[in-house]
């Protein structure tokens, strides 16, 4: 059986193993653009949109793909891969313009990430609010089920208990 701590350090294995695979397809991407760059196609910026993509792919598919229990997914495991697609292509984005752009960006490009980061704010209140929410209805739902169980464990031992009677009634009877 598979214990809370051994699904957390699981979980970080596999959060490092996607953080791996996304730095690497970056620097694949950023490598062929260096390359690119040197062999004299400095305005060609397919292979930073690689990264980008690359990232988003990864991390959602990757998160989603760890979700996956017996061939099912929970909502909380696909809010997981959106939120954390779109902040790793977030992330991604801003290394690229800040790092990777003129000296002077321009307005077009000040414009969309202003509104990126509006987006990624609202998508990251959103999965801690929707987070939040299931926390607190699964706190109820688990002290019901607490009580059902229990009346179940005692419907069941008064049904063993019923059954163990009728059995020594049975064998007094014979004898």
């Amino acid at each position: 059986m598979e214990t809370l701590e051994n699904r957390r350090s699981v979980g970080r294995q596999w959060v490092k193993s996607m953080g791996g695979a996304i730095a690497a397809a970056v620097l694949v991407c950023l490598a062929l653009y260096g390359v690119s760059v040197y062999l004299g196609f400095a305005g060609s910026n397919v292979f930073l949109t690689g990264a980008v993509i690359a990232a988003a792919l990864i991390s959602f598919y990757g998160f989603l793909w760890y979700g996956l229990v017996d061939g099912e997914l929970s909502p909380g495991d696909l809010r997981t891969a959106i939120t954390v697609s779109v902040v790793s292509v977030y992330l991604v984005l801003i290394g690229l313009v800040a790092f990777l752009s003129s000296a002077d960006p321009s307005p077009i490009t000040d414009t969309l990430l202003t509104s990126f980061t509006l987006t990624v704010s609202a998508i990251v209140g959103f999965y801690f609010a929707a987070s939040a929410y299931v926390q607190i209805n699964n706190g109820g739902n688990r002290e019901q089920r607490a009580r059902d169980r229990l009346r179940q464990d005692w419907e069941r031992e008064r049904q063993d208990w019923e059954r163990e009677r009728r059995e020594r009634q049975d064998t007094q009877e014979e004898a």
